[in-house]
């Protein structure tokens, strides 16, 4: 990754509180960390401010026509950010 590339690592960190917060097991934390994080990979450095619904629903099929198991709840937390995208 280059210095013009952004890490997430701000907003996984806000990510991880969150989970805390709301409960979830250090185990449901690790998994849904490595898909989000798998997700942030798929973005190839854009920002977060310019991700829209298709980048979601494009990563979201990439994902089923791999055959790849992604947490229930992990691909429900996309779904509802592709909603609140434009």
């Amino acid at each position: 990754m280059n210095d013009s590339e952004p890490d997430y690592e701000e907003e996984l960190e806000a990510f991880v509180i969150w989970m805390k917060d709301a409960g979830f097991t250090p185990y449901t934390q690790k998994s849904y960390l490595a898909d989000v994080r798998e997700f942030l990979g798929s973005l190839n450095g854009k920002s977060l401010e310019n991700v829209k619904k298709l980048h979601i629903i494009s990563y979201l099929t990439s994902v089923r026509e791999r055959g790849s198991v992604m947490l229930r709840v992990t691909a429900s937390m996309l779904r509802s950010i592709a909603c609140s995208r434009r």
